[in-house]
């Protein structure tokens, strides 16, 4: 389908166009210095409207992903997520590093093994969930941006989002799935931590600090997320460090984690012997997927 098209399609049915509570509010300021628009103010019509387009706008462009089949990587990561229960993966540090080979990404064996105990070896169906998370990272997305930004600035955004060439490459490569995750993840943790000034805003700082630690499971492009929170101008510099206090604990515990997993703090030494070539074993229900000589 022609972009440009499906664009003029979304725009033009866009309830914001003809609701007058939201055409009253056009002029308002979208500046960090104002105060920011809440998502909240959305109508249930206008939610349900973006829901439906950015789904038909996902399919519209990464729907073909489907058909993809596996990619260059996905065979090494389907044998470790047989090999290797999450317990291993999340919390034996050897394990985690040997995952990736330079990095912390657990969360990147986790979608394997759950897609094949959902979907087994079918690859449209692992496409299938790819693409389903990237609609909800764009729904993620919209929702972040409407915190300062009118409605259909918010949908035009996301609709760059959704046909950015990155974005193309991750929802046809599930071995880069936790990106995307990653990515789902940290929008949530900045939104949890926008709500937190709010009445009761403990549990939203709660719940941002343990988005940010999903993320940093995802990808470890994630870790300086503090630091862009640390420097959000809104309140005061000793209020930010005091919501950011579990953010930086987490990142401490990832640098310690990081170090017993290299036997350094920031290198890349790969372990000596990788940890799936000592449980050889197969976990049951997974005989499916072979193991390598």
């Amino acid at each position: 389908m022609n972009i440009g098209i499906l664009y003029a399609i979304i725009f033009y049915i866009y309830p914001y166009r003809t609701d007058p509570a939201y055409q009253s509010r056009i002029g308002m300021a979208t500046t960090f210095e104002k105060s920011p628009i809440s998502p909240r103010q959305d109508t249930s019509r206008v939610r349900l409207a973006v829901a439906l387009m950015l789904l038909a706008l996902t399919f519209a462009i990464h729907g073909d992903a489907l058909w993809m089949g596996f990619g260059r990587d996905d065979g090494g990561g389907l044998v470790q997520a047989a090999r290797l229960s999450p317990a291993d993966y999340f919390f034996d540090p050897p394990t985690s590093a040997a995952i990736s080979g330079g990095s912390i990404s657990p969360w990147h064996a986790l979608v394997y093994d759950v897609d094949i105990l959902l979907f087994v070896l079918d690859s449209r169906w692992h496409h299938f969930h790819l693409v389903l998370v990237l609609w909800l990272t764009s729904l993620a997305t919209y929702f972040l941006l409407r915190s300062w930004l009118t409605p259909d600035w918010s949908l035009l955004g996301t609709a760059l989002f959704l046909t950015g060439a990155p974005t193309l490459y991750v929802s046809h490569e599930e071995m880069s799935s936790h990106y995307l995750y990653g990515l789902i993840f940290c929008i949530l943790s900045i939104q949890c931590f926008l709500s937190s000034k709010e009445p009761h805003g403990g549990k939203y700082g709660a719940a941002s600090a343990l988005f940010y630690l999903l993320s940093v499971a995802s990808k470890e492009i994630y870790v300086p997320l503090p630091l862009v929170l640390l420097l959000y101008p809104a309140e005061n510099s000793r209020r930010r460090l005091q919501k950011t206090l579990p953010h930086w604990i987490i990142l401490a515990c990832h640098a310690i984690w990081r170090y017993l997993a290299f036997a350094a703090a920031w290198g890349m030494k790969f372990p000596s012997v990788p940890t799936w070539s000592r449980r050889p074993e197969i976990r049951p229900g997974c005989a499916r997927v072979p193991a390598s000589p």
